[in-house]
């Protein structure tokens, strides 16, 4: 049967989060043996989301086909988006946040290659806003959406803005 739009969208951000914090160019529908290093293997999430789901969902209009079976997003901004919003969906207990977090935050600073990601977290889930702010104020700017915040989280964002700017002001002197 056909997918709802909501399914296919969480089945693509999960997809999008796992091809994200990989660092992998490409997902692979093929066989799981014949994985090429620079892709994760769309089978590997079947414990996950049923096979049905994850195929029809790489088909959508989300995701491009580079060649047979070698897929990856239209736009890394919405791999991102979406990919932020399945993970801040997911991070429904203080040790998974924990783990995911992990992933993310290296040397009290994000992973470069994931700030777009990271800075959408709290679009999702408010109860991130406090770790992204002080984490990496500049991404969340650049990368994420402040529309949102709270009259506290816009006071903490400043704050954090003005930390990293005498903090830069150190280093660079």
């Amino acid at each position: 049967g056909s997918l709802y739009p909501e399914q296919v969208i969480e089945c693509a951000g999960l997809i999008f989060a796992i091809y994200l914090l990989a660092g992998k160019q490409f997902i692979y529908k093929g066989m799981t043996g014949s994985t090429p290093d620079d892709a994760i293997n769309l089978h590997s999430l079947t414990d996950l989301i049923n096979s049905e789901t994850l195929v029809s969902t790489i088909q959508s209009r989300l995701f491009q086909s580079v060649e047979t079976e070698l897929f990856k997003p239209w736009h890394r901004s919405v791999a991102e988006y979406l990919g932020a919003k399945w993970l801040a969906k997911a991070m429904s207990s203080p040790r998974i946040k924990r783990h995911i977090l992990s992933y993310l935050i290296f040397d009290e600073g994000v992973v470069a290659s994931l700030r777009g990601l990271f800075a959408w977290l709290p679009t999702f889930n408010s109860n991130l806003s406090e770790i992204v702010i002080k984490t990496d104020p500049y991404g969340l700017i650049e990368y994420g959406d402040t529309n949102y915040f709270s009259a506290t989280d816009s006071v903490l964002l400043f704050d954090a803005l003005e930390v990293k700017k005498a903090s830069n002001l150190i280093v660079s002197n």
